[in-house]
């Protein structure tokens, strides 16, 4: 029979057939070395000849090894509706008619969600997977990567391979708003908004805010008079998003006082009256109030209109005050008031109070000489120096 050597090494005679096909068993022991061998056969023909024919095989003892893992989209957390794509590149040649087994947990064995792909067209080094993340089929945390089962051209199976790990994150940020207070009304152009925020980014009107400790703050420049909706958004590591808003009001102009006069009386009563227009079409009047002055000194002082929900137009033709004021001259005042705290002042009005009152009861007495005495309750108004006369009624 003929004889078969590889390498240095005798290959074992098993059998032939009848179309002289001989059949020889070879264990390879690793002792052989890596890389190519020669097989040489060794024989004769029937007249005696020696016949002599080469052949090569290699010998690959070595285990292969990932390269490189890599996961598109690039993110340090996921969220559910995610497609990751995971890239496995080899160092050798893999059997490409043996897939990998890619699978990733939050916990050993890593086999709960399991990643389907292909060998890429084209190369056998080169394998690509994917896998959508849902809430329902995998674990919120730390999950971790596990490959194993590729073999390479040889045969030598990859060790398992759990050194890549990464985050699914399916819970949505928990943010809130702290100020301004909802429906507030704001006096100036700016805002600063903050509140709290349990993890991730926040965006405040689509401007960056500054997060630490747990709270969140923006300042929001440059706005208009008028309604503001605040948005802010939270956006954790895994792109779950939190919005929450509130609504409130920018007013930086004080209300407008259109008038304010003095109304003659037409009664003796002593209590002045005024009539006033004051508007104010933003965040609306709070308050109007009406100060009079005898000289430096107040005389009176008086709230003649309060509503915290505001009114945009506020008209009053004969506005009495409550104060009874002696006969005299006097300034006045009307400061109105918006819920957003501007403040607007009238001109001041000037008038005078110069008005007999009725008493509320009178009695006459003359004594034997003839002198006349009036007696009454209740006041005149009476200054000093002034002279009364009495008449009959049958005077003229």
């Amino acid at each position: 029979n003929p004889s078969m050597t590889i390498g240095s090494q005798s290959a074992s005679f098993v059998s032939v057939s009848s179309g002289q096909r001989y059949t020889y068993n070879y264990t390879v022991t690793g002792s052989e070395g890596e890389g190519a061998k020669v097989i040489t056969v060794n024989g004769a023909d029937l007249a005696g000849n020696p016949v002599t024919t080469t052949g090569a095989v290699t010998f690959d003892f070595t285990i292969p090894r990932i390269d490189s893992l890599t996961r598109s989209p690039s993110k340090t957390a996921y969220r559910a509706g995610d497609v990751i794509t995971f890239t496995l590149t080899f160092n050798e040649a893999m059997n490409t008619d043996i897939e990998p087994a890619v699978t990733f947990d939050d916990a050993s064995p890593y086999t709960q969600t399991t990643v389907s792909g292909d060998w890429q067209s084209g190369s056998n080094t080169v394998w690509v997977g994917s896998r959508s993340i849902s809430a329902s089929s995998t674990d919120d945390g730390l999950n971790t990567i596990s490959i194993s089962g590729a073999q390479d051209t040889a045969g030598n199976p990859i060790a398992v391979n759990t050194s890549e790990s990464f985050t699914i994150d399916t819970v949505n940020p928990t943010v809130t708003i702290t100020l301004p207070a909802a429906g507030a009304f704001i006096s100036t152009n700016s805002v600063i908004v903050e509140g709290a925020v349990n993890v991730g980014s926040v965006t405040v009107n689509g401007i960056e805010a500054t997060v630490a400790g747990g709270n969140y703050s923006a300042t929001l420049p440059g706005l208009s008079d008028g309604a503001l909706t605040i948005n802010v958004v939270a956006t954790d590591l895994a792109g779950n998003p939190s919005t929450v808003t509130r609504s409130i009001t920018i007013d930086t102009l004080a209300p407008t006082i259109n008038s304010f006069s003095y109304v003659e009386p037409t009664d003796s009563d002593n209590r002045p009256s005024f009539s006033y227009s004051v508007t104010d079409s933003n965040s609306l009047i709070a308050s109007l109030r009406i100060t009079v002055y005898a000289g430096a000194t107040v005389a009176a002082d008086e709230t003649v209109y309060s509503n915290p929900a505001g009114v945009s137009s506020r008209i009053n033709t004969n506005d009495e005050l409550s104060a009874v004021l002696p006969n005299g001259t006097y300034t006045a005042i009307l400061t109105a008031v918006d819920r957003a705290g501007h403040s607007a002042v009238s001109s001041t009005v000037s008038f005078t109070l110069n008005n007999l009152l009725a008493p509320s009861s009178l009695s006459i007495t003359r004594n034997i000489t003839g002198l006349i005495t009036l007696n009454w309750s209740g006041s005149i108004n009476a200054a000093a120096g002034e002279v009364y006369r009495i008449y009959r009624s049958s005077d003229n």
